[in-house]
């Protein structure tokens, strides 16, 4: 019975059980400057998620193509992390295309609180009608460890 009023609910609302809610998507202040770029691309870091020391956490980069460039979609995105103390990645990270940009999700865990630095070199490509550029970009940022 509990079942069947949350399935109503959820329908009621525009949705149904199994779907998942879509995620909100990624905003990086306009006026914040470009991990990395050129005429073709820029790196951004977006407003990071809470992380708690110990954990498994998650940060994330935004890529954006320029001009009449678009996000390579059949480029392996990915970081290469450098060796920080105190922190580690798991992985090179998860790329999730969206046209004109696309978001790198990177999963590491960080010892102690603080602001943990995540380093490396950001392999990335944009294409447009005529090629596509591949880039590889050394890229630093901290997130704030609680």
């Amino acid at each position: 019975m509990r079942t069947e009023l949350i399935a109503l609910a959820l329908i009621a609302c525009g949705s149904s059980p199994s779907s998942a809610p879509e995620p909100a998507p990624v905003r990086v202040a306009d006026k914040a400057a470009p991990l990395a770029s050129k005429e073709f691309f820029r790196v951004d870091v977006p407003a990071q998620p809470a992380c708690t020391a110990g954990t498994a956490c998650e940060a994330r980069l935004v890529v954006t193509a320029l001009g009449d460039y678009h996000v390579n979609d059949e480029y392996p995105f990915k970081l290469v992390a450098d060796a920080t103390p105190g922190v580690a990645v798991d992985g090179t990270g998860t790329f999730t295309p969206e046209g004109k940009t696309g978001t790198l999700a990177i999963v590491f865990r960080a010892d102690k609180p603080g602001n943990a630095k995540i380093a490396g070199t950001f392999k990335l490509s944009v294409c447009n009608a005529q090629n596509c550029q591949i880039e590889s970009p050394k890229i630093a940022f901290d997130v704030a460890i609680r």
